[in-house]
């Protein structure tokens, strides 16, 4: 059995992604608190998320692929709907959200942000997605992590890979021309 270990990355790095993977959520809260000024900062600062992990999400296979041994992969699509559930749910629920309600909604995200930093899930958000990759854990060089994969997950073995700032991404087998993006 293996032990989860932290993914390599800068702090900051992996931080802003967590943040950023969120902010759909932000986009839906900030349409909430409209007209507020607070609900348009919301907006910005959800918009800012989503374009940061796109852009993030474009330049990721276009970094220098390495070959690494990658077993037991398995999607963790379960667990992206239970992020959107659980994340969304409480936002939504109130009819007409007031000062009290946005205070409790902000302290649930702290704690929800503060448990998927610990679980290393900044790679699980609806983003990627668009970007037709999917999460799935997965042990990569002896170590289970979080691994964003394109296409099928297929079988266990040596795979290209490229990384940056803590999450990998599965490219294809190893010389089977499928690391060209």
């Amino acid at each position: 059995m293996h032990e989860f270990e932290s993914s390599s990355g800068p702090l900051l790095g992996r931080v802003i992604l967590l943040l950023a993977a969120y902010s759909p959520v932000a986009l839906i809260v900030g349409l909430r608190g409209l007209p507020a000024t607070l609900g348009w900062i919301t907006i910005g600062a959800g918009v800012l998320g989503i374009v940061v992990w796109m852009l993030f999400l474009w330049r990721l296979p276009r970094r220098q692929p390495r070959t690494s041994k990658v077993e037991g992969a398995q999607f963790v699509d379960s667990e992206v709907t239970g992020y959107i559930v659980s994340i969304l749910l409480p936002g939504v629920a109130a009819s007409k959200p007031e000062l009290n309600d946005g205070l409790a909604y902000g302290a649930c995200a702290a704690l929800i942000l503060l448990v998927a930093f610990a679980a290393e899930l900044w790679s699980v958000n609806p983003i990627t997605y668009a970007f037709h990759m999917r999460a799935a854990r997965a042990v990569v060089d002896g170590k289970p992590q979080v691994v964003l994969i394109r296409g099928p997950i297929g079988t266990d073995g040596v795979k290209f890979v490229a990384r940056s700032v803590g999450v990998t991404l599965v490219l294809g087998e190893s010389g089977s021309g499928e690391a060209d993006a």
